[in-house]
């Protein structure tokens, strides 16, 4: 299959190509309903694009990263790269103070990711467990995070969002380590849709916190 042959030959030049194909292959609005948004409708297309990019960069520096490539470093700067954009988006939408509290949230499920990595890599159960734990922890703060600052959304909603983006992080990993190119390749599309349906939940747009008096 024609995506086993592109990740056989992972390169950073392969996210350029590879985007594309995925943004050019995703289900119609008619298969999945998104709501009407109230936010700014740039904010809403940059974020969407921001986190359809996190989702595929990621994946492909994870997949870098078990494979030890020479690019690895790059790709993982890439990833950085992505996390202080979307970080900017956020201060743009709720201020300096949701971008410090963004930062530190936002990294820890990408380092919790890394070491699922490196735990899948040395068959260590135990270690991918102790991962896991990270990011059930994530999935639940950074939750109450987007809480704060959009009261219009739905909570439920957006953990079994954040729920749906680990696991398919984990599967694309999972997939790669067993040589299931296509599976690995199908599990990162079906990330990059849910970026953009994860997006597509924050309709309200983040605000600035509100300002709690004695």
């Amino acid at each position: 299959m024609l995506s086993g042959f592109f990740f056989r030959g992972l390169n950073g030049s392969f996210i350029k190509g590879l985007v594309p194909r995925i943004k050019a292959q995703t289900i119609s609005p008619t298969d999945t309903p998104i709501p009407t948004p109230t936010a700014s409708p740039s904010a809403q297309i940059t974020l969407r694009s921001l986190l359809q990019e996190h989702a595929v960069v990621g994946a492909v520096a994870f997949i870098s990263r078990y494979k030890n490539s020479p690019d690895s470093q790059a790709l993982s700067q890439q990833v950085n790269q992505n996390t202080n954009t979307l970080a900017d988006f956020v201060s743009s939408q709720s201020g300096l103070q949701a971008r410090n509290q963004f930062i530190p949230l936002w990294t820890e499920h990408i380092d919790a990711l890394n070491a699922y990595v490196d735990a899948v890599k040395a068959n260590n159960g135990t270690q991918k467990m102790v991962s896991l734990n990270r990011l059930y922890r994530f999935e639940l703060n950074f939750t109450n995070f987007l809480m704060q600052y959009d009261n219009t959304l739905d909570k439920n909603a957006v953990l079994s969002g954040m729920s749906q983006h680990m696991t398919l992080e984990t599967a694309i990993i999972e997939a790669y380590a067993r040589n299931n190119y296509d599976l690995a390749y199908t599990q990162m599309h079906n990330a990059y849709v849910a970026a953009g349906t994860m997006a597509d939940m924050n309709t309200g747009g983040m605000q600035p916190a509100p300002t709690l008096t004695p």
